[in-house]
C-alpha cells in the first residue's frame, strides 16, 4: 500500500498522551491469540499445530469445547478433545472459535472502568467478524479467515481506550451523545480515534499489514492510497460489514448512531450484486453458534425492524433539517443568460434555492415548456425532484418522487457521465419507471455542475400539450445550465467568504465583529421598542495554566469544545460568539434576569461535567468557566456600558472562587 500504512499510524507519544502511561507498560496481546494468528500464515504448519496451541491453554481449550458441543453445531456425540474438534469442524473454524474466546476472556471480559458495555461491544465484534467472513467467501477474497479476524478486531481500540485510557469510554459516550459523528467526537474529547488506537497496537503486536490497514481505514477514504486489489477489498469488506451490523441494531454501544457508509466501498464492491439475504442468514447462523457460550442473544427480526424504522425516522429528520437550512444572502448575482430572446435575467440574491427557482422560471418563460424541474443528485445513487414549475400548478407532489440510477444504459446516467443533453423516452426499465413516476411521456434532461462536479439535472417536458421536446431547445437549455452552475459556484464562494468574515476561524462561532453588529441591533430594539435583552460573558478558568502545561494545541481544543457546548445548548435566537482570547459572549433576546441566570447555570454545569471527563486527559487541570450576567435597564446608555456590566459580573465570579454564575449588581 502506497504510502506505507504504517506511516499513517499515530505516534507513540500521542498514544501515551491519551492513555496516560507508557506503551511498554501495557499488557501484551494474548500469546495464545498471537500464536493462532501466526500459525495460519505459516504454510509449514498443520492442523495438528493449531490443536497444540489451543490445548496448551486448558482454560481456553475447555471453553472452545463448550462452544463446539453446543446445540448450534449439532454434534451427534460429545466432542471430547480439540484434535477431534479439528477433524470434525476444520482447523480454521476451531482457530476462529478459540481466537474469539481468547480475546473475550483476556481483553474484553475484564472490562475497563465499568461504564462501557463489554457485552454490546463483543456482540458487534462477533457479528462483524462473521459477516466479514461470509462476504470474503462471496467476493473471492483469498483469505476469509483473515477477513474474520479483521472484523473481530476492527473496534479493538475502543476496548483499549476504555481499559487503559485516561477517559472512560463509557463516560465519553454519555458526553458525546447527540453530537453527530462519534469518530469526530473521539478526536475532540479523547484526543485520539479508536481506529487509530486499534491499528497502532495491532502494528505493535506485529499483525499482518493488510489487517492493520483494514482496522485503520475502515472509517476513512482509502482509494487514493493505491492499495492492492486484495488490500482495498479487505478494507471495503470490514467497512461494509460495520455499516450493515449497525443498521441491524448490533452496534458496539447503545445509543442513537447513524451509520455512514464509506464512499470508497462502492468503488470496490458492487453491493447491488451481493446476495444480502444469504449473507445475513450465514451471519445469523455463525453468531448464534457462539451466543450460548457468551450468554447473550442477538436482535430478533422485530428488533431489526425497529432499528431500521428509527434509522429512517432520523434520516427523515436530517433531510428536513437540510432542506430548511438555507440562509438568506444580500449580494447581487451576475445575470443568467436567457437564450432564444437574448434577454438576461438579473438575480438579487445569492440564495441557491432562489437561483434555481429563478432559472427554472426563466427557462419556462423563454421556451414555453409545460414543466421544468431541477433534479438533485442524492447521496445513494438516486435523483430527487428538488424544484418544479408547471404552467397550471406548482407540482409540489413531485417532491416525493425518486429516480434510481441503477442501469448504466439509462439516459440519466449517460447525461451525468457524458455531460450532454439527453432525450429520455423509455428505452430502458429505469427510464420507463422514471417517466411513470414523473407523469411524463418524454423528458429532456441537461446536467449542471458546480466546481466541475455534476450536482443535478434540469428536466423539461411537454406531456400535457403533446409537443415533442426539441433537441435544439435542449442545446440552448444546456447554455443556461452552464450559467446556473456558474451562479451556484459564485453563491457557494460568497457563502464561504461570508462565513470567514463573520465566524471565528478556530471555533467556527461568531467572531467579535459579528457580535458587535448583533449587539448594536439588539440594543436599539431594547432601547427603542422595549424588548428584553440579556448578556452572558464567559471566561475559561486558569486558561493560562492549561496553555503553559499542555501547550496551545490543548488550549485550542478546549476552546473548540466550549464553542460546541454553547452552540448545542443555545436556542437559535440566542447568539453566541468568541469575544476574544478565552472569552465568549452570549446575546439572549427577549430574556429577563432569571432566564439569563438559568441559561448561564446550564452552560456552567455542562462545562463542569465535561471538565470532570477531561480531568484524566489533562492531569492537574480541571476545566471550569466563570460567567457574568447583565440585563438591559433604562440607565444603560450604550452597548459598551451593557458589555462592561457583564464583564464586571464575570470578574466578580472569578474573584468569588470561579466556576460560578454571578449577576451584575450596582
Amino acid at each position: 500500500m502506497e504510502p506505507d500504512v504504517k506511516t499513517l499510524l499515530p505516534s507513540r507519544q500521542k498514544i501515551e498522551k491519551v492513555l496516560g502511561r507508557r506503551v511498554d507498560k501495557l499488557p501484551p496481546f494474548p500469546l495464545v491469540a498471537l500464536r493462532l494468528l501466526e500459525i495460519t500464515r505459516d504454510d509449514s504448519k498443520s492442523s495438528a499445530d493449531i490443536a497444540k496451541v489451543v490445548e496448551a491453554d486448558p482454560s481456553i481449550a475447555a471453553k472452545t469445547l463448550r462452544i463446539v458441543n453446543s446445540a448450534a453445531y449439532g454434534a451427534l456425540r460429545q466432542i471430547s478433545s480439540i484434535k477431534h474438534a479439528v477433524v470434525l469442524l476444520g482447523a480454521l473454524e476451531i482457530r476462529s472459535i478459540a481466537l474469539g474466546v481468547t480475546l473475550f476472556e483476556t481483553m474484553v471480559k475484564p472490562g475497563g472502568h465499568g461504564a462501557f458495555d463489554a457485552v454490546l461491544f463483543w456482540k458487534h465484534a462477533i457479528a462483524n467478524g462473521a459477516l466479514c467472513r461470509a462476504m470474503a467467501e462471496a467476493l473471492a477474497y483469498p483469505d476469509p479467515e483473515e477477513a474474520y479476524v479483521a472484523g473481530l478486531l476492527h473496534d479493538i481500540g475502543k476496548a483499549i481506550i476504555d481499559t487503559y485510557g485516561k477517559v472512560d469510554y463509557g463516560d465519553f459516550l454519555r458526553e458525546a451523545a447527540d453530537s453527530g459523528s462519534m469518530i469526530e467526537a473521539e478526536s475532540r474529547i479523547l484526543g485520539l480515534r479508536h481506529d487509530d488506537t486499534g491499528a497502532y497496537f495491532c502494528n505493535a503486536w506485529k499483525m499482518p499489514e493488510r489487517l492493520i490497514g483494514a482496522i485503520l481505514l475502515h472509517h476513512r477514504r482509502f482509494r487514493h492510497l493505491k492499495a492492492t486489489a486484495d488490500e482495498a477489498l479487505l478494507i471495503a469488506i470490514v467497512s461494509l460489514a460495520d455499516f450493515i451490523t449497525w443498521n441491524q441494531g448490533i452496534g458496539s454501544f447503545d445509543g442513537a448512531q447513524r451509520p455512514v457508509l464509506n464512499p470508497d466501498v462502492e468503488g470496490i464492491i458492487d453491493i447491488g450484486r451481493l446476495d444480502l439475504q444469504k449473507l445475513m442468514a450465514r451471519m445469523d447462523r455463525e453468531i448464534q453458534s457462539t451466543a450460548e457460550y457468551y450468554g447473550f442473544s442477538f436482535p430478533s427480526m422485530e428488533n431489526f425492524r425497529e432499528s431500521l424504522l428509527r434509522a429512517n425516522i432520523e434520516l427523515g429528520r436530517e433531510n428536513a433539517r437540510q432542506q430548511h437550512a438555507q440562509g438568506s444572502l444580500k449580494r447581487e448575482l451576475q445575470t443568467i443568460t436567457r437564450l432564444r430572446r437574448s434577454v438576461t435575467q438579473p438575480h438579487r440574491s445569492l440564495d441557491p434555492r432562489r437561483i434555481i427557482r429563478d432559472t427554472l422560471a426563466s427557462i419556462q418563460q423563454s421556451f414555453r415548456f409545460d414543466r421544468v424541474m431541477a433534479l438533485k443528485i442524492g447521496s445513494d445513487r438516486h435523483l430527487l425532484v428538488d424544484e418544479a414549475l408547471e404552467r397550471k400548478k406548482a407540482g409540489s407532489d413531485l417532491k416525493a418522487q425518486r429516480i434510481e440510477l441503477n442501469s448504466p444504459d439509462s439516459g440519466f446516467v449517460a447525461c451525468l457521465r457524458e455531460r450532454i443533453p439527453v432525450l429520455v423516452d423509455g428505452r430502458t426499465d429505469d427510464e420507463r419507471r422514471a417517466l411513470t413516476r414523473l407523469g411524463s411521456r418524454q423528458l429532456g434532461i441537461v446536467p449542471f455542475s458546480v466546481g466541475g462536479k455534476a450536482v443535478g439535472l434540469i428536466a423539461v417536458d411537454n406531456t400535457p400539450s403533446g409537443r415533442p421536446v426539441s433537441p435544439s431547445d435542449l442545446s440552448a437549455v444546456a447554455i443556461v445550465a452552464n450559467e446556473l452552475g456558474v451562479a451556484l459556484e459564485k453563491a457557494h464562494t460568497f457563502e464561504e467568504i461570508k462565513t470567514r468574515a463573520t465566524r471565528d476561524g478556530l471555533t467556527n462561532i461568531y467572531n467579535r465583529a459579528s457580535l458587535d453588529t448583533f449587539l448594536a441591533e439588539a440594543f436599539i430594539r431594547a432601547r427603542d421598542e422595549g424588548h428584553r435583552l440579556a448578556l452572558v460573558m464567559l471566561d475559561v478558568d486558569h486558561f493560562k495554566h492549561l496553555n503553559d502545561t499542555f501547550g496551545h494545541t490543548a488550549g485550542d481544543s478546549i476552546l473548540k469544545l466550549l464553542a460546541g457546548i454553547l452552540t448545542k445548548f443555545s436556542r437559535p435566537s440566542q447568539i453566541v460568539g468568541r469575544y476574544g482570547g478565552e472569552e465568549f459572549l452570549c446575546i439572549l433576546h427577549d430574556t429577563d434576569l432569571n432566564g439569563a441566570l438559568s441559561y448561564a447555570e446550564r452552560i456552567r454545569a455542562k462545562v463542569e461535567n465535561l471538565g470532570r471527563l477531561l480531568a484524566k486527559r489533562f492531569s492537574g487541570y480541571t476545566l471550569t468557566v466563570s460567567l457574568g450576567v447583565a440585563v438591559y435597564e433604562e440607565d444603560v446608555d450604550s452597548v459598551k456600558a451593557l458589555v462592561d456590566r457583564a464583564d464586571q459580573a464575570m470578574y466578580r465570579a472569578k474573584q468569588s472562587g470561579r466556576n460560578r454564575v454571578v449577576p451584575y449588581e450596582r
